[in-house]
């Protein structure tokens, strides 16, 4: 408020099963601050009943570096950034509620992709992660539905039913290239024109064309 003399504080923002937390570094101790609230998240999740996977957990440090006014995220393994007075090569340890056990908790690099409700992403924005994950779908879906027996209408029911909704599900939330991910549908489409009788070079605009 305008007075000053209101304090409003949140610690986090959590979904469901889902929850990221955050610090920042105006002190200089953004690694210290990031494990007291981790640990209290664990803490109050433990009190009311549930239990944080901590063997599934990770952090990500982001500290910036600046060549010709152009910004990128250092990795953990680039020497550290002058700007922060804290050891940026520190762990972050959480004590499990139940024991006792003390656990040092995964480090990502800004690059690294980590998994979210359904989702692949990471802390510098790229989709890299994500993209293999679609590709590997992809090839499971081809191995078995070119190796089945299924008649064509069933295979076009397996697209639509299972690998379409994998593949727009993240999509919204991604940054993949136009051209990856035609890459990565070409034979899922070469597929789907065999099964409609089509040769895979049938122009697109006929197949996609309206009845009129």
């Amino acid at each position: 408020n305008p007075g000053g003399n209101i304090v409003s504080a949140r610690n986090e923002d959590g979904y469901v099963d889902d929850t990221a937390l955050g610090v920042d570094g105006r002190d200089g101790k953004v690694v210290r601050r990031m494990t007291t609230a981790a640990q209290r998240h664990q803490r109050t999740l433990y009190t009311t009943g549930g239990k944080l996977a901590l063997n599934k957990c990770t952090w990500v440090l982001v500290t910036w570096f600046w060549n010709n006014g152009k910004a990128t995220m250092k990795s953990f393994t680039e020497d550290q950034d002058s700007t922060c007075t804290e050891d940026t090569s520190k762990k972050i340890t959480l004590e499990q509620s139940e024991n006792g056990e003390s656990v040092i908790i995964q480090r990502l690099n800004p690059d690294q992709g980590y998994r979210t409700l359904g989702i692949w992403i990471a802390a510098d924005g790229n989709p890299q992660k994500q993209l293999k994950i679609l590709q590997e779908i992809v090839s499971h879906w081809l191995e078995c539905v070119t190796n089945s027996s299924l008649r064509y209408l069933d295979r076009q029911l397996a697209y639509q039913s299972f690998l379409r909704p994998h593949l727009l599900y993240p999509l919204g939330c991604t940054t993949i290239d136009h051209n990856d991910l035609k890459k990565m549908f070409r034979p899922v489409l070469d597929e789907l024109l065999h099964t409609l009788g089509l040769n895979k070079n049938f122009p697109l605009a006929l197949v996609h064309a309206g009845t009129n």
